[in-house]
């Protein structure tokens, strides 16, 4: 089945909703409390979705991309420009479906993107979070040249504090060459 990247739109807010909640849960089930997946995160992501598009997203403050599998939700990406934030652009999300992976459909989301970054942030620093005990994504920005800049600890309810990592990449081109050199993303 084809697979196409396009920019998302507001008909993409519930497939992705049920995605990042889904994914969430099989990526940090090990780590966070049957609470705060039962309870609390799919409250935030659908208030978090229900903002991102409740008006035209400005491609200036915040880039969303999907794969479409033939009008199926096969994965998304999500970057957020700030220009006050020190850690430059944020790459806020990186999901792709079970189905889906191990296809490079997150080499297709993030190289599509970072040719979405606006001219402000073409030379700025790139920064993503990631739960300390998610050791596959840990291992995925390692391949890609990641270099931890900070740990701090997060509070999730129901959740002993979590320690999340810093992630960071001079900028777009960096991210653009290490993606391009790997095999398996």
């Amino acid at each position: 089945m084809p697979i196409t990247i396009r920019r998302a739109r507001a008909a993409d807010r519930d497939a992705i909703i049920a995605m990042h909640v889904e994914m969430s849960r099989k990526a940090y089930g090990h780590i966070l409390s049957e609470y705060y997946f039962a309870e609390v995160l799919p409250v935030e992501k659908d208030k978090l979705w229900t903002e991102r598009f409740a008006s035209p997203v400005d491609p200036e403050r915040l880039s969303i991309m999907v794969a479409d599998a033939d009008g199926m939700l096969a994965g998304f990406t999500s970057v957020v420009f700030e220009p006050s934030d020190k850690w430059g652009a944020y790459l806020h999300h990186l999901y792709v479906g079970s189905d889906f992976q191990r296809q490079g459909l997150a080499r297709r989301l993030w190289l599509a993107v970072l040719d979405t970054f606006p001219v402000a942030f073409q030379d700025a620093p790139i920064s993503l979070l990631a739960l300390e005990g998610n050791m596959p994504a840990r291992a995925l920005y390692h391949r890609v040249g990641g270099k931890v800049e900070e740990r701090i600890l997060a509070q999730y309810p129901g959740s002993p504090d979590t320690p999340v990592l810093r992630y960071t990449w001079p900028n777009p081109d960096v991210l653009r060459q290490m993606i391009a050199t790997q095999r398996c993303l």
